[in-house]
């Protein structure tokens, strides 16, 4: 999944995932983001798994556009919806880029478009 963001990532500090497992409370993963930022803050790449509640969920983050000057970012979102099964809300900084349910069906943030891939 390709997110268009409204604005750039390039000086982002944290990477927040929230994973929604009710009744449980939710299982929020906050990402330093700065080990994962190279070429000047270009590119970001990120992957990892969490366990949450009796599941794995396994994410991988990437950009493939960064653009301080027009402000935007193309950001890449790889969820196996057949492997992660818990609802997620992602959020750079505190701005919501996306919600996924947990069958996998998301919702962009306002202001953000997305493509299927």
């Amino acid at each position: 999944m390709h997110f268009n963001l409204p604005w750039s990532i390039h000086n982002a500090t944290t990477l927040t995932l929230t994973f929604l497992d009710p009744p449980n409370p939710p299982t929020v993963q906050n990402i330093i983001m700065a080990p994962y930022f190279s070429g000047g803050n270009s590119v970001f790449n990120w992957s990892g798994s969490y366990t949450v509640g009796a599941t794995t969920e396994v994410l991988k983050i990437h950009t493939h556009l960064i653009d301080a000057v027009n402000n935007i970012t193309t950001l890449s979102v790889h969820r196996d919806k057949m492997e992660n099964t818990k609802a997620l809300n992602i959020t750079i900084d505190a701005q919501s880029v996306a919600d996924y349910t947990s069958a996998g069906a998301v919702t962009p943030a306002i202001g953000v478009t997305y493509v299927a891939q």
